[in-house]
């Protein structure tokens, strides 16, 4: 996950998980909370824009794999 300010306010958070069409599991979450966090203490950023790196796709949902994980199934 990639997170830049393109312009002063505006800040760009790009999901980069190709392989798995941008599902998201544990890393994912975690990469997204670290940028959320961080976009949320910087008093400059007015609007977040969550894109995809991945082209045609912008994200697949949760993780089946590891969500069957999680729950022991």
């Amino acid at each position: 996950m990639n997170t830049f300010v393109l312009k002063t306010g505006i800040v760009e958070v790009n999901l980069d998980r190709p392989a798995a069409k941008n599902s998201i599991g544990k890393e994912m979450l975690r990469g997204l909370r670290n940028a959320f966090e961080t976009i949320e203490s910087d008093v400059s950023a007015q609007v977040v824009l969550i894109c995809s790196s991945v082209s045609k796709v912008f994200c697949a949902g949760a993780d089946l794999k590891v969500m069957h994980s999680l729950l022991g199934l």
